[in-house]
């Protein structure tokens, strides 16, 4: 490569980058609309390694290791919360999200069902930052 004055340039032929990790998040829900409309939000926003479940056994047999789990509490057979903890016991780094549509536990932090989808992402970046 050369300039107008006839000397070299060196030609780059690639740059090193710091890219962050894209991050990995686990929505379970048994209410499946929740899950699509989530899921399909948080692709919207950039996130692109999603994963949305119905039931604590799919998110077993997923056996990934989450950035994020976003989990409501209250299961159809089961509790969100305990499997956070029992996850969070083998993956000490992940963060969590909890949602629930009935009374929050005592000591729990948790996201109110109905949310705006606004919310849910800002709660999100917040979280995973």
């Amino acid at each position: 490569m050369s300039n107008s004055h006839g000397t070299k340039k060196k030609a780059i032929t690639g740059s090193k980058r710091t890219l962050k990790k894209k991050p990995c998040i686990l929505i379970l829900d048994d209410d499946r609309d929740i899950v699509n409309i989530l899921v399909e939000a948080l692709k919207e926003e950039g996130y692109t390694n999603v994963c949305g479940t119905y039931s604590i056994p799919e998110a077993y047999k997923l056996n990934k290791k989450f950035d994020l789990i976003v989990v409501d509490i209250y299961l159809k057979d089961d509790r969100g919360d305990i499997f956070v903890k029992d996850y969070i016991t083998r993956n000490p780094s992940a963060k969590t999200l909890l949602m629930t549509g009935k009374k929050i536990p005592k000591g729990e932090v948790a996201l109110t069902k109905p949310f705006e989808i606004e919310k849910f992402i800002e709660k999100v970046r917040v979280i995973l930052l």
